[in-house]
């Protein structure tokens, strides 16, 4: 029909037109994901009848016309349906024969992750959060987020350790028992019993990897107790030291159990920081509410001088 068609190409002889339909599509997200690092399409889905073995089965889908939820399902690293379970919110990657769903990433394939979970009065709050990642640079990390019931949150970040020209083999090990103790402290609050926190692996990686795993498969209802620091750069963040108890289990606090303590060396007031030009800040890395430092968000309340976020 030439260029100078103005119909609908849907409506094209033999489905001819679907191509230029799946076209126009790709074109659009092609723009977003140049613009983002992580991309997610959130859709409907739809049920679909197939014919299986001479029997006529129903299909859960993304409603997208034509091909185009097969094509888009195929190119993405995670599938998850999003479903309502009482008070909680729940995206599951848990496949099956009838429903499209499944992640390549092994800390998520088979899961179903609480994301947000709202109160006795309907508020929403979004739980603890763990992503393991890799820095431009290569280094490998873990993060924990951590959220309060009035949305004020905090993340702590461990980096994979590594030896500096002037560390002994001796000081680097101690610092990995350190940061093992520092996660330790967090997997305890949702596995009490030592046997579930046996890790047997030998990299960093995977070590996080399985940290991930069990934190992503914990009873994310658990109420946590947790002692805010500011680092010296100003910026909250959990206590560096894994001697002392820094977080717990809320539980343990309502039986005035509570081993949390004000030590000396813990920074509760935010330290004078002198001003700095910087040449070229970044945009992308600041807004009116938070910024980013050595891998740490910190949404700072303006009305309190300190800003400790719990």
């Amino acid at each position: 029909m030439g260029k100078s068609y103005k119909g609908d190409v849907r409506l094209l002889p033999q489905g001819g037109g679907w191509f230029y339909v799946r076209q126009a599509v790709r074109k659009v997200l092609d723009m977003f994901r140049e613009l983002c690092e992580n991309f997610i399409l959130i859709g409907h889905t739809k049920d679909k009848l197939v014919n299986k073995d001479g029997e006529e089965l129903s299909e859960m889908e993304l409603d997208l016309a034509g091909k185009l939820s097969n094509i888009i399902c195929g190119e993405a690293d995670a599938i998850a349906y999003i479903s309502r379970k009482k008070n909680q919110t729940i995206a599951s990657f848990k496949g099956g024969e009838n429903i499209t769903i499944e992640a390549r990433a092994p800390h998520l394939r088979g899961q179903n992750i609480v994301i947000a979970e709202s109160d006795d009065k309907g508020k929403i709050s979004v739980l603890e959060s763990i992503r393991v990642d890799k820095s431009l640079n290569g280094n490998n990390f873990i993060e924990f987020k951590f959220v309060a019931k009035d949305g004020k949150f905090m993340t702590h970040t461990e980096w994979e350790p590594s030896k500096s020209d002037n560390m002994s083999d001796e000081d680097l090990q101690r610092k990995c028992d350190n940061q093992f103790a520092r996660i330790d402290q967090i997997l305890e609050c949702y596995y009490p019993n030592p046997e579930d926190r046996v890790f047997n692996g030998e990299s960093f990686k995977e070590f996080i990897t399985w940290i991930a795993e069990k934190l992503n498969n914990a009873d994310k209802s658990t109420l946590l107790r947790i002692k805010v620091v500011y680092n010296n750069s100003g910026y909250t963040t959990l206590p560096k030291y894994a001697k002392y108890r820094f977080i717990e289990p809320m539980t343990i606090v309502n039986k005035n159990e509570s081993v949390i303590v004000k030590l000396n060396i813990d920074q509760f007031e935010k330290p004078v920081i002198a001003d700095f030009e910087q040449s070229n800040p970044n945009p992308l890395l600041s807004n009116e509410s938070f910024t980013v430092v050595d891998g740490t968000l910190d949404n700072t309340n303006n009305d309190n001088p300190n800003g400790l976020p719990f």
